[in-house]
């Protein structure tokens, strides 16, 4: 990045601000008046001693920033993970049943579109389409509730309203990759000689999967 045109001073005073020394001063408070290879080491030992840095935007510690945008964070991952865990195997299994059929075929197909897609684009797509076009989802954001109505079900309902498309978005690729996985280990099993004969000797075939 030091190759590339600009002055990084500037991105923290603005670029009208031509006081010398002034923008002296910053780039010896930040160290940017040093050489490089002294500015990586720099950052690295800072970095090993837990010290992020302060948000220039936020005004505020990265590790506080961080910290308070992690629960939110969890909660997305952590939906984005059962959506694709969940819909991925009873996806695999249920093409495993019938495969090679027309929904076997669909179901596939969808898969690779799915993990084909990049995800910045998909979620481009589902904000234009949910949100823009069918107003069902809104654009952005955790919640449209005040602090102290969170808790409530009124809360927890618009949480979940604003999680339905980012977890979506999320999980499409591991779903992908889980519903393969899934309907492979599936389709092998199916043919192993106790599962024949489970089906020789009449066994249910909900039982048999």
């Amino acid at each position: 990045i030091h190759l590339a045109p600009g002055d990084p001073t500037y991105l923290l005073v603005g670029a009208e601000v031509q006081d010398p020394e002034l923008l002296t001063r910053i780039r010896k408070t930040f160290g940017l008046d040093r050489p490089l290879h002294e500015q990586l080491l720099i950052y690295v030992a800072q970095i090993l001693q837990g010290n992020l840095g302060d948000s220039y935007w936020y005004r505020a510690p990265v590790s506080t920033l961080i910290i308070g945008r992690l629960p939110a964070t969890l909660l997305l991952m952590s939906s984005a993970l059962l959506f694709a865990v969940v819909f991925g195997i009873l996806l695999g299994v249920y093409s495993s049943r019938k495969p090679y059929s027309l929904t076997d075929n669909v179901i596939t197909t969808s898969s690779l579109v799915g993990y084909s897609i990049p995800l910045f684009w998909l979620g481009q797509l589902l904000i234009v389409i949910f949100a823009l076009w069918l107003n069902l989802s809104p654009f952005g954001g955790f919640t449209s509730v005040p602090t102290e109505k969170i808790m409530t079900a009124e809360g927890i309902f618009d949480i979940l309203h604003h999680l339905i498309l980012p977890a979506f978005a999320l999980g499409t690729a591991q779903l992908a990759l889980i519903y393969r996985l899934t309907r492979a280990n599936m389709l092998e099993t199916l043919g192993q000689d106790y599962i024949i004969t489970a089906r020789a000797k009449g066994l249910d075939e909900n039982a048999v999967v």
